[in-house]
């Protein structure tokens, strides 16, 4: 008589939850985008953490990094804003509910580029909420133009040459009083989870700034 073993239970959290109910939909972004990675980071660090999912609140703005908060937490909140507008309606949220745990996840563009004015005004508020920049120094909704992140001398794959200098998110965040501040790659994973997870810790803005790079634009 044979027997057949029963399946392994997966492991869960401090909440009773697996990995899997941190999850989202499934990834429309080009494959090997290092956009995918940052999004298992913030799910594993959400688990690890015993982050309960009905009390995330995710904002996001325009771009290729708009699209993560649909792949991570679909049992939390989430608002999509307008171009660069993320920060104001983050802002306004948090004034309305501060029991949420606010992630924005945002892009160079939408952070350096038209969102700068609402992205500085958020730091020196010290809202509580966690920032995360995808940085890929380009615009790769609209077929790779350079951002404001981009390097200085940085060549697309059109041969177009960068000749302006770049913008450094850490030291705006640093000089304008951000008490949590880091800049990671997609490709340090261990790094990301880390840093994630204090900045889930952390009471106040935490910025992330995580070079990502665009597989298909900007790839270098």
């Amino acid at each position: 008589m044979s027997s057949v073993a029963e399946p392994k239970a997966p492991p869960t959290n401090r909440r009773g939850l697996t990995v899997k109910e941190y999850g989202g939909l499934k990834s429309t972004l080009c494959v090997g985008c290092g956009h995918d990675v940052i999004t298992r980071q913030i799910t594993q660090a959400f688990y690890e953490m015993g982050v309960e999912p009905h009390r995330v609140a995710k904002m996001s703005g325009i771009g290729c990094s708009s699209k993560t908060t649909a792949y991570f937490v679909d049992k939390g909140h989430g608002f999509n804003a307008v171009h660069g507008r993320m920060p104001s309606i983050a802002t306004g949220s948090a004034l309305a509910n501060p029991n949420l745990l606010y992630i924005g996840v945002s892009g160079d563009g939408d952070t350096a580029s038209i969102g700068a004015g609402q992205f500085v005004h958020l730091l020196r508020r010290n809202l509580p909420m966690i920032y995360i920049v995808e940085n890929n120094g380009v615009y790769g909704l609209t077929k790779g133009q350079f951002s404001a992140t981009a390097d200085l001398g940085s060549r697309l794959k059109t041969g177009v040459v960068n000749d302006l200098p770049a913008m450094d998110l850490c030291a705006l965040a640093i000089e304008l009083g951000c008490g949590y501040v880091a800049r990671s790659f997609s490709g340090d994973m261990k790094q990301l989870l880390a840093l994630i997870k204090g900045a889930i810790a952390h009471r106040g803005t935490a910025l992330l700034d995580v070079i990502s790079p665009c597989v298909t634009f900007n790839n270098h």
